[in-house]
Formats: structure tokens, C-alpha cells, sequence
């Protein structure tokens, strides 16, 4: 595979070099850190309209349709300057988001797979409207992904959500959390894995948030009956 940066990626890779060495200094990330939200809006807005939030997302909801090698240099810049924006988590759920897997129930997978609701999460990423993290940890996976004992059972149109998730980085910051949960099999079996986009505001949500050893902000969060539809 040739990771050698064409023209583009090359400007785009500048860009990100002079922002962070101008404005995003170790003074101005310690208070980043120390402050209540542990990023920075302004900051988050630049990313926007430097395009490095639609890097990674389809054309057909406001992104680039970017690649890995797209995000390696922004990565890699990131990297050098310790930032602790809640970039990968958003630019990981975002991917996952923007190619989907088979619907949850293949009677409805118009419904069922989100096509419907993933658009406008997607643009609202892309235009640096929404912050979104990857709630998939649990107590005795020990790195094991296809360890996932949270459940989501069918409830009427829809599904409910219980168990606890572990080190959700940068949770407390995010709109919405995208969720990994068992619909059928064992707790570790490679099947029967399914997605849900939940809003953290949902009753029957209990976040505890703390600060990690590097400075970003992660939780652990319960999920006690939390019901979600089916789209």
C-alpha cells in the first residue's frame, strides 16, 4: 500500500501543522484540560472548517469520503501535539456509521439498519455539530471484541439496552453515544453484535465521568432498562 501524501493530503497536513503550532500550544492545551468540558469549542469549530471532521465521511452526507491514509498525517499531527480534542472517538463512530453491517431484523432493513437516521448524525459530524463516542469496554473483556455482555432485547418497536460499558473515552463530552450490544448469542461469541445510536440523556443512563492519566475524558456508563427504536 502506498502511503506516500499526494498534493492534497500534503496541504491538508500543513494546515493542521500551522494551527496546532500557533494556537494550540502546551500552555493553551493545559488549560484546555483543566477546563470543565475538557476541549475546546473553538477548537472543534476549526476542525470543522479546516474539513478535518468530514475527512472520513461518505460524499453523500457532507464528507470527503476520505481513507486511512487521509487521517494518517491529522493522526500523526495530533500525535505530536498531545491533543486532546474528542477527534478519533468521533471519527471512528462516524466511519462505522458511514458503512454500515446487515440490518438488525432483515423483515425491516430499511428500518432497522438506521439508514434513515444515520444522514443527519453524519452531517451534523461533518459540520462540527455533534461529538460522538464509542461505548464497546466491559469488566473481563481484556481486549477481546467480540466480548459484549450488555444486551438489547427486542421491546415492542423497539429495543432496551442494559449493562454497564467501561473507559468510554471521551463519553461525558458526546451527543450521542454509539453503543455495542448483545441481540443474541453468548457473551463472547463473534455473532449477534448490533450498534445502537443513543442519546446519553436517556432515562435509565448513569455516567460516571472522570479525567484519564493523559488528560482526556473518559466514563463508565450503566445502561438500567434504556430504550431506544428500532431506527
Amino acid at each position: 500500500m502506498n502511503f506516500d501524501l499526494n498534493e492534497e493530503q500534503q496541504m491538508l497536513a500543513d494546515s493542521v501543522r500551522r494551527f496546532i503550532k500557533q494556537d494550540y500550544t502546551f500552555e493553551n492545551r493545559k488549560a484546555i484540560v483543566a477546563s470543565e468540558p475538557g476541549y475546546s469549542p473553538g477548537v472543534w469549530k476549526t476542525f470543522a472548517e479546516l474539513g478535518l471532521l468530514a475527512l472520513p465521511i461518505p460524499t453523500e452526507h457532507g464528507g470527503f469520503g476520505g481513507t486511512a491514509v487521509d487521517l494518517m498525517p491529522v493522526m500523526e499531527a495530533f500525535g505530536e501535539a498531545l491533543v486532546v480534542e474528542p477527534y478519533l472517538s468521533t471519527v471512528m463512530c462516524a466511519h462505522m456509521l458511514g458503512h454500515p453491517g446487515r440490518a438488525v431484523d432483515d423483515r425491516h432493513p430499511g428500518r432497522a439498519n438506521g439508514a434513515t437516521a444515520r444522514g443527519p448524525i453524519l452531517s451534523a459530524v461533518a459540520e462540527g455539530r455533534m461529538i460522538l463516542a464509542f461505548a464497546h469496554s466491559e469488566d473481563g473483556a481484556r481486549y477481546d471484541l467480540n466480548h459484549v455482555a450488555v444486551t438489547a432485547k427486542r421491546d415492542g418497536d423497539g429495543f432496551t439496552i442494559d449493562g454497564l460499558k467501561r473507559v468510554v473515552l471521551n463519553g461525558p463530552q458526546a451527543d450521542r453515544l454509539l453503543v455495542s450490544a448483545r441481540t443474541s448469542g453468548a457473551a463472547t461469541d463473534e455473532s449477534g453484535i448490533s450498534l445502537f445510536v443513543v442519546d446519553p440523556q436517556t432515562a435509565g443512563i448513569t455516567m460516571r465521568a472522570y479525567r484519564t492519566i493523559d488528560g482526556f475524558r473518559a466514563a463508565d456508563i450503566a445502561f438500567d432498562g434504556v430504550r431506544v427504536r428500532a431506527d
